[in-house]
């Protein structure tokens, strides 16, 4: 045992001794070097399994899921004024094929999608990223109740998918880079069709990316100091759609209407409270079922909600979590909301938004929105010419 585990430590010194050479290597040839803006191509073969979050989706856990993902993605170097706030991020758009089981009852997924990906370490040999990912999906076989009705997971072929991946990047020489990749990938219609227990997908990914082009950044963009612009004020009017269950299995109008106060902890973040208004024709479908009136004013709910917000650039994504004051039916006390927005001017704003209740869609949000801040004369981030 003892000369084993000493075998065991001499090669793992080596291999120290190894890394620090590629480090020193990798340090002496990017001394002095300027920040580059530059293009990737990406590929990533995966591997993975579904989560079995719901019981009836255990038995689709036949097999691992083989995937892979197909990227282009771009070095932002301080073209943006955030770029050095968020420490210069990659941005870019992916495109996800995959099977999800072997059975046939779910069938392959495919998914087109922009994401950011953030640094949070970096040295000359590594950078450790957090990547989100927001787009469309397509899956080729939802629930159908005559020829596919053992597919308890989703009953649409078009979703919405959310990824979150934890990124490391090592480079091998200046055109190429390792990157190792793991995890989670979910898939939602966002509650216009029954079934949707969303699927959601834990990978291990490892590929290659090549740099296309890059070009030299001197002169970069900065940003009017946080404090002038201390507080914002935003309101949202927003409308879609959701079903009931699978006997009332056509979607029926909902909208909400929400007033916010937020206030800039920085340039990038921002905290706030505000006010929903939610109106649903499915709550009157349910009132009915329970022998209750349904008048118009019966198929709203009212709630509170604390948010956080991360801003880059003209995006905007919010994280809200409120509960229910004035309400004449609830499922849950406590609702969810996770938005992107994007500012078009000075005061307008388009959203995108999915509420839950706890891991359950309720419906997707699509908005318009007026803002205002405390200072007058405040811009909107623009594109450095």
């Amino acid at each position: 045992m003892y000369i084993f585990c000493n075998t065991i430590f001499n090669v793992l010194c080596k291999i120290k001794y190894i890394i620090g050479i590629f480090c020193l290597s990798v340090s002496l040839a990017a001394q002095n070097s300027i920040p580059e803006e530059s293009v990737w191509f990406q590929f990533q073969p995966q591997y993975g399994f579904l989560l079995p979050h719901h019981k009836s989706i255990r038995y689709y856990i036949d097999s691992h899921v083989p995937a892979f993902e197909i990227n282009v993605s771009y070095n932002t170097a301080g073209r943006f004024p955030y770029d050095d706030k968020y420490r210069f991020p990659k941005v870019g758009l992916a495109y996800f094929a995959g099977r999800l089981d072997k059975q046939g009852f779910l069938g392959y997924a495919h998914a087109l999608y922009p994401f950011i990906r953030i640094p949070v370490y970096s040295s000359t040999c590594l950078t450790i990223h957090y990547r989100i990912a927001i787009g469309y999906s397509r899956l080729t076989k939802p629930f159908d109740l005559y020829s596919n009705f053992y597919n308890h997971a989703i009953g649409s072929h078009g979703n919405l998918l959310f990824g979150f991946l934890v990124d490391a990047l090592s480079p091998l020489n200046k055109k190429v880079e390792l990157i190792t990749s793991a995890g989670l990938t979910h898939f939602s219609n966002g509650n216009i069709r029954q079934p949707n227990l969303g699927i959601n997908y834990i990978s291990a990914l490892l590929g290659l990316r090549y740099k296309l082009h890059s070009t030299t950044i001197f002169n970069k963009v900065t940003l009017e100091p946080f404090i002038n612009r201390k507080y914002e004020f935003q309101s949202i009017i927003s409308a879609g759609a959701r079903v009931l269950d699978l006997e009332f299995n056509e979607p029926l109008f909902a909208s909400s209407l929400s007033f916010d106060m937020g206030r800039y902890l920085s340039d990038k973040r921002k905290i706030g409270l505000g006010i929903d208004f939610f109106y649903s024709e499915v709550l009157g479908l349910i009132l009915t079922q329970e022998g209750k009136s349904a008048n118009s004013f019966e198929k709203t709910q009212t709630g509170f909600h604390i948010s956080h917000d991360l801003v880059y650039n003209r995006f905007i994504m919010s994280v809200q979590m409120g509960t229910y004051v004035l309400a004449k039916y609830k499922s849950n006390a406590v609702y969810g909301r996770f938005a992107l927005r994007y500012r078009i001017s000075k005061n307008v704003l388009a959203s995108v938004a999915i509420k839950t209740h706890l891991a359950i869609a309720d419906f997707v949000e699509w908005g318009i929105g007026y803002s205002f801040s405390n200072k007058k004369n405040y811009k909107p981030p623009r594109w450095r010419k």
